[in-house]
């Protein structure tokens, strides 16, 4: 049996916070799944409730994922393991949290787990870990990220923060020309707070709506969804779309989801 659940943030996070989620997945502790984690834009913590172990692994390096984790955006598809039973509760950010409440470079958060330990005291962790309740959960790291920002007490920049929620939907250059900056400041202003390029980020929204048509079946065919969203022609979307998940656009479809959610899915 699998338990999956979206909570949305409270409201003094809304603007950090695009969700939190929980996962409890109960099997036979010798089973495994496959976690595959696809391209993704909103970077996660994840702390595993799993009395301080780590239940997920590397599916081509077989290392360890730390039981406490901070991600930030991924450009790539990864494998991961699950062992058996698994338990977690995580945070989905918006692309700009990373370095506004960490205090961190997000490129350096990119395509990889950071161990949450570098960040955050130990003990509060554990307390996280062992909160009866999903509900206890989610209270104490609301009280705490909100405790850090307001200690940090960091401006967001308001000219990536525009680009990330309307400015990305117009061409490069006349939004260059908007801002009146060159590209060279914009693109590694936008790197130190998201972690990509601006470029890539325009992909990667790109990506994103042409897998929820995928995922809805809101097409007739494939070569619609290509033409849809501005790609040269269907061999540039199935490109593109094997890029972030490792798949074609057939494959994804014809794969055995057994719980998903935003740009992650497991399988056995």
């Amino acid at each position: 049996m699998i338990y999956y659940n979206e909570i949305p943030p409270p409201y003094g996070l809304s603007g950090y916070i695009k969700n939190f989620w929980a996962l409890d997945v109960y099997e036979d502790i010798k089973k495994t799944k496959t976690i595959n984690i696809l391209a993704d834009k909103f970077p996660r913590l994840v702390i595993q409730c799993l009395n301080g172990t780590s239940g997920t692994q590397n599916a081509d390096t077989l290392e360890e994922v730390p039981f406490a984790s901070l991600c930030g955006v991924a450009s790539e598809h990864a494998k991961y393991i699950m062992h058996g039973r698994y338990s977690h509760i995580a945070i989905r950010f918006y692309p700009h949290a990373i370095k506004e409440i960490f205090g961190l470079d997000a490129h350096y958060a990119m395509n990889t787990f950071l161990d949450l330990h570098n960040f955050w005291p130990a003990d509060f962790i554990l307390k996280v870990v062992y909160a009866k309740t999903y509900h206890e959960k989610i209270r104490l790291l609301s009280d705490f990220i909100m405790a850090e920002l307001q200690k940090r007490a960091r401006k967001p920049d308001k000219l990536v923060s525009h680009f990330l929620f309307s400015g990305y939907k117009n061409p490069y250059k006349d939004t260059l020309s908007d801002y009146q900056i060159s590209e060279r400041h914009f693109v590694r202003r936008f790197r130190q707070t998201v972690g990509i390029t601006p470029t890539m980020y325009k992909r990667m929204c790109r990506f994103e709506v042409s897998l929820q048509k995928l995922r809805t079946n809101n097409f007739n065919e494939l070569i619609d969804i290509s033409y849809e969203f501005n790609y040269a022609d269907q061999s540039h979307f199935n490109r593109e779309f094997k890029l972030f998940t490792g798949l074609t656009p057939t494959q994804f479809l014809s794969l055995q989801r057994k719980v998903e959610e935003s740009n992650s899915f497991l399988s056995e």
